[in-house]
């Protein structure tokens, strides 16, 4: 059985923040994660389809290139994932 459908048999209490590998992208688990107030950090894959909703100020001085809010463009991802996700891009 692959990893990620482990992952999706997974409660966590809202507050928690839960850091993934990008082999467990699953957006109907994003969307899932989202609306229970669960965190989770994971690498983005290469040919997401996402918008930038909103463009937010970087720290100088640090290895955080971007700090952006998005949503999903892709009809299946947006569909599953239809939530407002933060992306932060790192050096």
């Amino acid at each position: 059985m692959h990893e990620v459908k482990v992952a999706q048999t997974l409660f966590f209490p809202p507050g928690s923040i839960v850091v993934m590998d990008r082999g467990y992208n699953d957006y109907e688990l994003f969307g899932r994660w989202t609306a229970e107030g669960v965190w989770f950090v994971t690498r983005q894959k290469g040919n997401a389809d996402f918008k930038v909703v909103e463009q937010r100020v970087v720290p100088k001085n640090r290895n955080i290139l971007k700090d952006e809010l998005i949503s999903f463009e892709g009809y299946y991802s947006k569909l599953k994932c239809p939530s407002v996700l933060r992306r932060i891009e790192v050096w």
